[in-house]
């Protein structure tokens, strides 16, 4: 779903309900989305680093 490939910021109040409510079904599916955000927070922070 389109959802997983959004940041969990750029996200609206309705977006994030459904996220929450797809991770309630998947635990597993919410442990990789959290390690997505993180992996991604180690790139950007990287480049901006230069």
């Amino acid at each position: 779903h389109w959802l997983l490939r959004q940041r969990r910021a750029d996200l609206n109040a309705d977006e994030r309900r459904m996220l929450n409510r797809l991770f309630r079904y998947s635990p597993k599916l919410q442990e990789a989305y959290e390690a997505c955000e993180s992996l991604t927070a180690i790139y950007e922070s990287r480049l901006s680093k230069g």
